[in-house]
């Protein structure tokens, strides 16, 4: 984890807050519908993965 966020100082919580923030709100909602963007779960790519 170190390698991979080396010079990055706001990764942690904050960052992690951001996210939430973004994929929350009204402005993302809109354009996960105007560009017809289907949200899946962990659960339902396993049960594809599954034969």
């Amino acid at each position: 984890m170190k390698a991979i966020t080396f010079g990055h100082s706001d990764y942690g919580a904050n960052l992690r807050k951001d996210d939430v923030d973004l994929f929350t709100s009204e402005k993302c909602k809109k354009l996960l519908t105007d560009e017809k963007i289907k949200l899946i779960t962990w659960k339902e790519i396993r049960d594809k993965l599954i034969y």
